[in-house]
């Protein structure tokens, strides 16, 4: 891993809605004054977009990303806010329905070339179940591998990434852990399909995410990275290194040993926090964690694995947290 490239997805900046404040936990910005916070945040290397909401202003988007430099990292298409999307996307028995978002993916793919991008999400939330017997599982198998096959040629120039997650806004999603996604990719066997890793994905899907991530670099193709944290019980998208702090640099001990050179992308929904300084936060965390997976000697701790102990692979790393006296 080369350079460090940090980008941030504009719904970081959301008034951020649930359930029970459905109107969010603070006020909804323009595009004009997310970009004005943006611009504030230090050591930024690009944005993260959403298709199709935030391409819906297309002059204010050029002209921010003129002025400022930064780079769109990844779009990620929405199949999944629309009702018509609630019984699924790709998956979707309804062909038309199916054919609607397939339209929607190809769009997506050419508005990300437009904007210089080369990399194009998709987290299939709708796509899954929420009840025993409620659909053919076989079927609906068949849908996703036929679907994706289909959006892979729209074209190859362009990386298709598969965010997994296990659930929500579904009880149980079709793509819900990193074995699923790494089989998928394994069937389409398209060089511009892979996986996006998201850390609190895997913690919700009860992974160890530097295993994880060795499995997608060994067995698939890493496309994007999406960095927080959480409980693990649920998507609580927290800034990074905040609840899992060792297994964050793990998870940097592993990524920064690999050949990935893309983007790092913070995912964070700051509910009640300011957006602003919740972002600046995030990628100071970002950094420092990079900074102490530096300070481990993998040499020293590839060895200390060789034991199997773990407290000779404690001896390795504990100084980057730990001092004597």
């Amino acid at each position: 891993m080369q350079n460090l490239k940090i980008s941030v997805g504009l719904w970081g900046f959301a008034p951020c809605i649930d359930r029970f404040a459905t109107k969010g936990y603070k006020s909804d910005l323009s595009l004009d004054e997310v970009f004005s916070q943006i611009k504030q945040i230090k050591h930024l290397s690009g944005v993260e977009l959403m298709y199709p909401g935030d391409f819906q202003q297309r002059d204010n988007l050029n002209r921010f990303l003129q002025d400022t430099g930064l780079k769109v990292s990844n779009v990620m298409v929405d199949t999944f806010s629309n009702p018509k999307w609630r019984h699924g996307a790709l998956t979707h028995q309804n062909q038309e329905i199916r054919r609607d978002a397939f339209n929607l993916i190809e769009e997506a793919v050419q508005s990300a070339k437009d904007v210089d991008c080369g990399s194009v999400t998709l987290w299939l939330g709708q796509d899954g179940f929420d009840y025993p017997f409620q659909v053919d599982y076989i079927e609906s198998w068949k849908l996703l591998v036929n679907s994706i096959k289909q959006i892979a040629q729209i074209d190859p120039s362009v990386n298709i990434g598969l965010e997994y997650k296990p659930k929500e806004p579904r009880t149980h999603s079709f793509i819900p852990g990193v074995g699923e996604t790494v089989l998928l990719t394994k069937i389409i066997n398209r060089d511009n399909v892979g996986v996006v890793l998201d850390f609190g994905h895997a913690l919700m899907a009860d992974e160890n995410a530097a295993n994880s991530l060795c499995l997608i670099l060994e067995e698939a193709k890493l496309i994007d990275v999406h960095l927080n944290d959480a409980y693990g019980k649920w998507d609580d998208d927290l800034l990074p290194g905040t609840v899992h702090l060792w297994e964050s640099i793990e998870f940097f001990v592993y990524l920064l040993d690999s050949n990935y050179n893309g983007w790092i992308g913070l995912d964070i929904f700051p509910y009640r926090e300011d957006p602003l300084s919740a972002c600046s936060m995030a990628v100071d965390n970002l950094r420092s964690l990079i900074s102490m997976a530096k300070k481990v000697n993998v040499q020293s701790l590839k060895s200390a694995q060789q034991t199997m102990d773990s407290i000779s692979t404690q001896r390795v790393i504990r100084n980057v947290l730990f001092s004597e006296g």
